[in-house]
């Protein structure tokens, strides 16, 4: 119990600098590509949305985007922000929202902290429609807060705005190390949904030249 308080605080502490750290031209590239493959979907839910960066897109293009998370703090903001539709506080790896009603889940940045990595795959299975799409976004392997850096310079964040998130980075992954908050390596990660959504039956296409730090994956759902 104590253990989860700490964590708690943690992604509330996180929240405030959520959108300072990561509301950058490589998030916002990412973002609209994914809505430019899977279209306009009119029902979108996602997993630990967190302030609703990948929701941003499809909210403003018209959809009901439901974000999940168990974060009390990133649901508020993604309100405050209009970024998502409607907040549902719970685990992704156990939503209990209906089964194959959603054209779009979205599973962005979420795999290599939860704790139960495989449950999320087999949920983002259980939550979409027939026919429709599963985005997952994971680390690129072999990710540095450098290279992180150098991406944010290089597609034009401004150089203050850049090393100031560079080094809110580095505060969150100590803070994170210090909260116990799970880490899985991006490869684990990679090779576990590979493994899981062929199980599931999602085959998987990689996104290519999206970035040096995301890898992003997309997966149409049977029809039947």
């Amino acid at each position: 119990m104590a253990l989860r308080k700490v964590q708690g605080t943690f992604w509330s502490f996180y929240a405030q600098l959520y959108d300072f750290i990561w509301d950058s031209p490589v998030t916002r590239h990412v973002s609209a590509h994914i809505a430019k493959v899977v279209g306009t979907p009119e029902n979108v839910v996602d997993l630990v949305c967190g302030t609703g960066l990948f929701s941003r897109p499809f909210t403003r293009s018209g959809a009901h985007t439901l974000g999940v998370d168990t974060s009390s703090t990133m649901l508020h903001r993604a309100v405050r922000t209009g970024r998502i539709s409607e907040p549902q506080k719970a685990n992704a790896a156990a939503t209990g929202l209906p089964t194959g009603k959603y054209e779009l889940v979205l599973c962005a940045n979420v795999l290599h902290r939860h704790p139960e990595p495989e449950a999320v795959i087999a949920e983002t299975r259980r939550l979409v429609k027939p026919g429709g799409h599963v985005v997952w976004v994971v680390p690129s392997p072999g990710m540095t807060r450098r290279q992180v850096l150098v991406t944010d310079l290089n597609t034009g964040r401004p150089w203050a705005s850049s090393l100031t998130a560079h080094l809110a980075r580095t505060a969150v992954t100590l803070l994170a190390a210090l909260s116990r908050v799970q880490r899985t390596s991006s490869s684990a990660v990679l090779n576990g949904l590979h493994a899981t959504a062929a199980k599931q039956r999602l085959p998987i296409e990689t996104a290519p030249g999206m970035s040096q730090t995301q890898s992003v994956m997309i997966s149409r759902a049977p029809d039947k």
